[in-house]
């Protein structure tokens, strides 16, 4: 199906609650949807977004121009904590720092998935660890904390008292790990997204909705992890 200038693939579930649009690292523009919307109801929400949508596609086909739709090459980049990290040609398949700014690996077989390992790393030693030191300043207390893998969601909170960070999120800025992590933790309090809960988010981090247009306008950079 064609909205206005780009393609678009419904997906329907009987999980979801809205209707949301997801635009991959290649272009394709698919919008999830819940069973029981109408088509029209569907395209309605995307002509609203479209010129997010195109923002974000007039990006990616720049980087094809450049030869750069990844980026995941020797003297390409990706983002570490909010930084682009230069890749550099090494010896060790594990990668390693080499600088604040460079990321030395050997570019011998699938870089992609050894980058992807690289960082997955970091997040073991970063994001947990953060969801802890969060949890107690803010005198909250999870059962489990878990690192994510979750296609189309950057953080949850079971009703169990699970919170889960998508590890992706170490690619991301410190703040807007941190506003993903206290968006969790405040669904131990209040489990659904009722004005409580907004006035207890609001008391303990200001920057929440600078965070999430931050990984709506670069969640490109973090998607092709995941």
């Amino acid at each position: 199906m064609t909205v206005s200038t780009f393609p678009i693939t419904i997906v329907r579930s009987s999980r979801r609650r809205t209707v949301a649009i997801h635009i991959k690292l290649n272009g394709e523009v698919t919008v999830l949807a819940p069973n029981g919307v109408r088509e029209q109801q569907i395209l309605d929400v995307v002509h609203q977004k479209n010129k997010w949508v195109m923002r974000h596609l007039d990006r990616i086909n720049q980087r094809k121009g450049r030869g750069l739709l990844t980026h995941l090459i020797p003297g390409g980049w990706f983002y570490f904590r909010g930084k682009e990290i230069t890749i550099v040609r090494g010896e060790t398949d594990d990668g390693l720092f080499v600088t604040p700014s460079q990321f030395s690996i050997s570019c011998q077989g699938d870089l992609v998935l050894k980058i992807r390992e690289a960082l997955f790393k970091e997040a073991q030693s970063i994001i947990l660890p953060r969801v802890q030191e969060l949890a107690r300043q803010f005198q909250m207390v999870p059962q489990r904390t878990r690192l994510s893998t979750a296609k189309h969601a950057w953080g949850s909170c079971s009703g169990k008292g699970v919170v889960s960070i998508h590890w992706a999120l170490v690619m991301a800025p410190p703040v807007v790990l941190d506003d993903v992590i206290i968006h969790e933790l405040c669904h131990l309090v209040h489990p659904n997204h009722s004005d409580r809960f907004w006035n207890l988010l609001k008391g303990y981090t200001a920057t929440e909705p600078d965070s999430k247009a931050w990984l709506k306008m670069n969640h490109h950079e973090l998607n092709w992890a995941v």
